[in-house]
This record gives C-alpha cells, structure tokens and sequence, in this order.
C-alpha cells in the first residue's frame, strides 16, 4: 500500500479529503504490521517516515494530520520495543524539524533535538561512516537553529532572554554551520546587544562576523558589518571611527547588486557628517543621493527616513547661518546657550517640514537677511528680564508665554505661533522692519507635520 502511495503520489493531490486520510490510515496500518511482526524493524518504520513526509508534501492543510503521525510512529516504537536506535532518531530529527519549520512550536522543537543529539552521540555517530555522520551535523544544525528562530522570535518581548539563547547557540555554530550563516547570525547577535545597550560586545561581535566575511567570500555580508559598526561606533559617540567604518561600506557596496546598502551607507554617512562635521554639502549630497536610489526601489520606508535625515540637514545648515550674528551678540556666556537652545527649537519646529518639501534655497534666502546685526545688549537684558537692570530698552518687547521656556526643560517645550521674540523698529528702519515681518509671517505659516519626530530630535540634540 505504500509503495502504491509513494508512486502514485501526484494523483493523491486529486484526491477527495477524505479518501486520501483513509489511505493514509490504511498506510499506517500496513507500516505497524511490518513492524509487529518482522524482525528488520527499520524497513516499517521507514514506511511510516516515508508515509509522513509524504503527507507533509500535501501543503499546510495537512500540516495537523503530519504531527499526529509522528506519535502515531514514537507509539509504534514503544509497543514494539524498539529504542534508541537510528530509526528513532531519524523520526526525531524529522518531527522536530516539522515542529522547528512548520508549527513554530521551538520550546519543544528544541527539546526533540536535544533527545535526539543525545542518542547519536551515544551511538557513537560523530565519528561513525559518512551517512551517520552527516545525519548527526544535520540533527546539530537543526538543534541550533531551532535556538535561533526561538531567539529571534523572543527578542521583541524579552532581550536578555534571546541573548542567552544566542550566547548558547553560537559556539555549537562555530562546529556544525557554514561560515555565511555563521556570519548572519553574529550580524543578528550584534542587534540584541546594541538593543540591550552593549555596545562594545556588539562591536567585537561585529569585528568577528567581519572575519567570517572575509573567509566566506560574501562582499554583501561585509558592507552590511560595516554599516552596523558605523551605527553602532556612532552611538558610542566615536564620531571618527563611525564616519570610516561608513565609508568603507560605502566603497564595498559599488555594484548595482547591493544598490539597498550603497544607499543606506549614503544616507547614515551623509546624516552624520552634516550633523557631526564641517563637510555639510557633502552629507546633503550623500543623502540626495539615497533618496534617488531609495526611490528607485520602491523602498517607502528608508526613502521617507532619507528624506527626513535631508530636511534636518539642511535645516542644521541654515541655523547655522541664522546664529552666526546672534552668537556676537552675546557679552554673557551663561546667556548664551539657552537663547540659542530656544531659538533653535522654535527654527526647527517651523521649517524641518518644510525644507523637506521645498528644499532649502528659499529659507536660506531668508536667513541671510535675518544674519544681520540687528541684535543688541539691551534686546538680550529684555529677554531675559534682567532683573538686576529691569530695563527695557525701546524697540524690544520680550514675549512672556516664550519667557517661560527658559524655566522649564526642553521636553516641556510649548507649541506657539509667534517667534522667541518680537521686534519694534525706529523710524528710519521701517524698511528693514517690513521685510523681517514678512519673514516671520512666512515661518509662521508653516505647519509642521513632523513635530514629534523634530521635538525628539532636538531633545536628542
């Protein structure tokens, strides 16, 4: 009856529900005879393996009937009396593999391997002829990739949990796996430690998986190890070893087969050196650059980060321009970084959106006339309400809702329509009045529709 299954297997995708259950049973009943009553044991419950991946074959509706078939078989070897023997530990290999790939169920997966490690390693499979011991590395690969999938499912509710699980799995790795898979896997160790905050494990994780890059040949796997230690070099605020990690990334990912890295190397580098560096036009390339790429895939989520990375660039090199006159104003150092602190929130807040749309070539139109020394002493004392002074020179009235910032930390940062200051010009400035106000109008037109995301950078900053 088997051999009509096995060779009759096409035509069983034809088969009425029920009609192939019932030669499935009948199978299975067959396979049990044999091993009742014939003394070579491994020729039934080959029938049996043979019968259960053949059910397997089906597709996942008969996903239910295949794990019900591997207790069917371990019944079988009980009542027959049959343990720890190369047939047991195939249908274990086999039904942990199905639980591992198929039923998602790693908790017993995991244990189905570690019953059936046991028993090669007590029959001596490690070392015995070729066939047994490729069955004793496959059931090791399996073991350790049922801890890793285990891993990888646990780390999004519990990260040291998966960082044991990995730790674990690893050094088995080291023995039974290829070096690209053992690569990826140091890659994914590398993300739980930056997500649990070890940073300078992540980066001799990292450091060692680059090894394996180089001894399996993988120029892919390489770029994308140097990309995360850029990352992760960044968050160690080791801005120099970050910039040339990235590139180096950046000069491995050439091809048009790795035209996803080649712009995610662009978009991390350019962000920082913008952000972190003198080089700003350069990061604005790099990160136009991505964009045009990340376009090109259709890839939605990194182009709308480029994007955002571009707004805030160009938006740094504006108010970099804006406070080049406001920071010669100041005659008082204590004064001086909360004005530009609240200025700069109230410049981001206003325009981060708004570069990211237009570009920047407008506002900076703008900020050139807003970088003259219109600034005075006397306006910074009003500001700040002095109240050694109490005076408040004409021509500056300090807005008392802005005021209030100063006393609170920038989290607590209100929304309002109106600038850090307001103001009042002479009679011979009317001019110059009428210009700064228009510009003012124009910021204050802007609706942000990324003002949580700029609030955060700027908390960051």
């Amino acid at each position: 009856m088997e051999a009509e299954l096995v060779e009759n297997e096409s035509s069983l995708r034809l088969f009425h529900r029920k009609d192939f259950l019932l030669a499935i049973a009948e199978a299975g009943k067959n396979a049990e005879a044999v091993a009742r009553f014939n003394e070579d044991k491994s020729l039934a419950f080959q029938m049996l393996l043979e019968m259960i991946q053949l059910v397997e074959r089906q597709g996942r509706r008969f996903w239910w009937l295949t794990g019900q078939l591997y207790k069917i078989v371990f019944n079988i070897m009980v009542k027959c009396g049959v343990t720890n023997n190369e047939v047991e530990c195939r249908a274990r290999y086999y039904y942990a593999r199905f639980l591992d790939e198929k039923m998602y169920q790693y908790n017993q997966a995991i244990e189905e391997y570690r019953i059936a490690k046991l028993q090669t390693e007590e029959l001596d499979w490690v070392t015995d002829e070729v066939s047994y011991h490729l069955l004793f590395r496959e059931i090791c690969r399996g073991y350790v990739s049922a801890i890793l999938h285990k891993a990888h499912h646990i780390k999004i509710f519990d990260l040291k949990e998966a960082n044991l699980l990995m730790s674990h799995a690893l050094p088995m790795m080291y023995q039974y796996s290829d070096k690209e898979e053992i690569c990826q896997q140091l890659i994914n160790w590398s993300d739980i430690l930056v997500d649990l905050n070890h940073l300078n494990k992540a980066i001799k994780v990292l450091t060692n998986a680059l090894k394996y890059s180089f001894s399996c040949q993988s120029s892919e796997l390489r770029c994308l190890i140097l990309l995360k230690q850029g990352l992760t070099l960044q968050k160690l605020k080791n801005t120099e070893k970050c910039i040339e990690k990235l590139s180096r990334s950046l000069e491995i990912a050439d091809g048009d087969e790795y035209q996803e890295l080649r712009a995610l190397a662009r978009m991390h580098l350019g962000f920082i050196l913008s952000k972190e560096t003198q080089e700003m036009a350069k990061g604005v390339g790099l990160l136009s650059e991505s964009i045009r790429i990340f376009q090109k895939l259709g890839n939605m989520q990194n182009l709308r980060k480029a994007e955002y990375y571009l707004a805030v660039s160009k938006a740094n090199q504006i108010f970099d321009d804006v406070c080049t006159t406001i920071r010669g104003a100041f005659t008082n150092d204590v004064c001086q970084k909360p004005f530009l602190s609240k200025w700069k929130a109230w410049f981001f807040r206003k325009n981060v959106s708004w570069v990211a749309k237009s570009g920047a070539e407008e506002i900076k139109d703008k900020a050139i006339i807003l970088n003259e020394k219109y600034y005075t002493d006397g306006f910074l004392e009003a500001a700040f309400n002095n109240p050694d002074t109490g005076r408040r020179p004409n021509g500056f009235s300090p807005n008392q809702s802005d005021l209030s910032f100063f006393k609170h930390p920038l989290s607590e940062f209100r929304r309002t329509e109106t600038p850090p200051f307001t103001i009042y010009w002479d009679e011979d400035e009317l001019e110059t009045k009428r210009r700064i106000n228009n510009i003012i109008e124009d910021l204050q037109s802007i609706t942000p529709s990324e003002l949580g995301l700029t609030l955060k950078l700027i908390k960051h900053n």
